[in-house]
């Protein structure tokens, strides 16, 4: 739903601006999102028959060696 500002201006979207708090560069989140739409995390070897939170996170520390992902970020 749509929240006036004043009689001028609209709010139109919810949620954070695009790329605002990122934690991985853009090719790295290229690179995640490509092997999570391809496929299971089986061939990936994470250890999880579907794609969940924690499989994504297992993905990410897997794939682009960042070790500053916090466990509690949702």
């Amino acid at each position: 739903m749509d929240t006036p500002i004043n009689s001028r201006t609209f709010v139109t979207h919810n949620g954070p601006e695009k790329g605002l708090g990122n934690r991985l560069a853009p090719d790295q989140e290229k690179q995640a999102k490509r092997l999570i739409i391809d496929g299971t995390p089986d061939p990936l070897k994470v250890d999880c028959a579907l794609w969940t939170r924690e499989a994504v996170m297992s993905l990410i520390k897997q794939e682009s060696n960042y070790s500053a992902w916090h466990e509690t970020s949702r």
